[in-house]
């Protein structure tokens, strides 16, 4: 028996919604996986110093991180590279230092 043309229409709009549907779902899908989730490869390093001030000439190791300033305006991508270079920018400023990254929460003030 022969089947009703509207019925095979019918038939095959579905099934090319439901293709077209779960192509989108794959498409998004893989969007969601190829985001970077390591937020580590935006990570940047740099060396702080505290400030001078009348009371501590060499500045003061218990200041609060959001008060202490960059030494130079490097960056590092890694912790390990940032501390690489403490030994030289000590020698050359003669202050505590540290290395801090860019997302640092003691870096938003106290």
């Amino acid at each position: 028996m022969l089947t009703n043309p509207k019925e095979v229409t019918s038939n095959q709009g579905r099934k090319r919604a439901g293709l077209i549907a779960a192509l989108s779902l794959l498409v998004a899908l893989a969007g969601c996986s190829a985001t970077r989730t390591n937020t580590n490869q935006d990570k940047a390093w740099r060396i702080v110093s505290v400030s001078p001030m009348p009371d501590y000439p060499e500045g003061n190791l218990y200041a609060p991180r959001s008060l202490w300033m960059p030494v130079d305006g490097a960056t590092y991508a890694s912790y390990e590279g940032c501390a690489a270079k403490l030994k030289k920018a000590f020698n050359s400023i003669q202050r505590p230092l540290d290395c801090i990254a860019n997302d640092d929460p003691r870096l938003k003030g106290n």
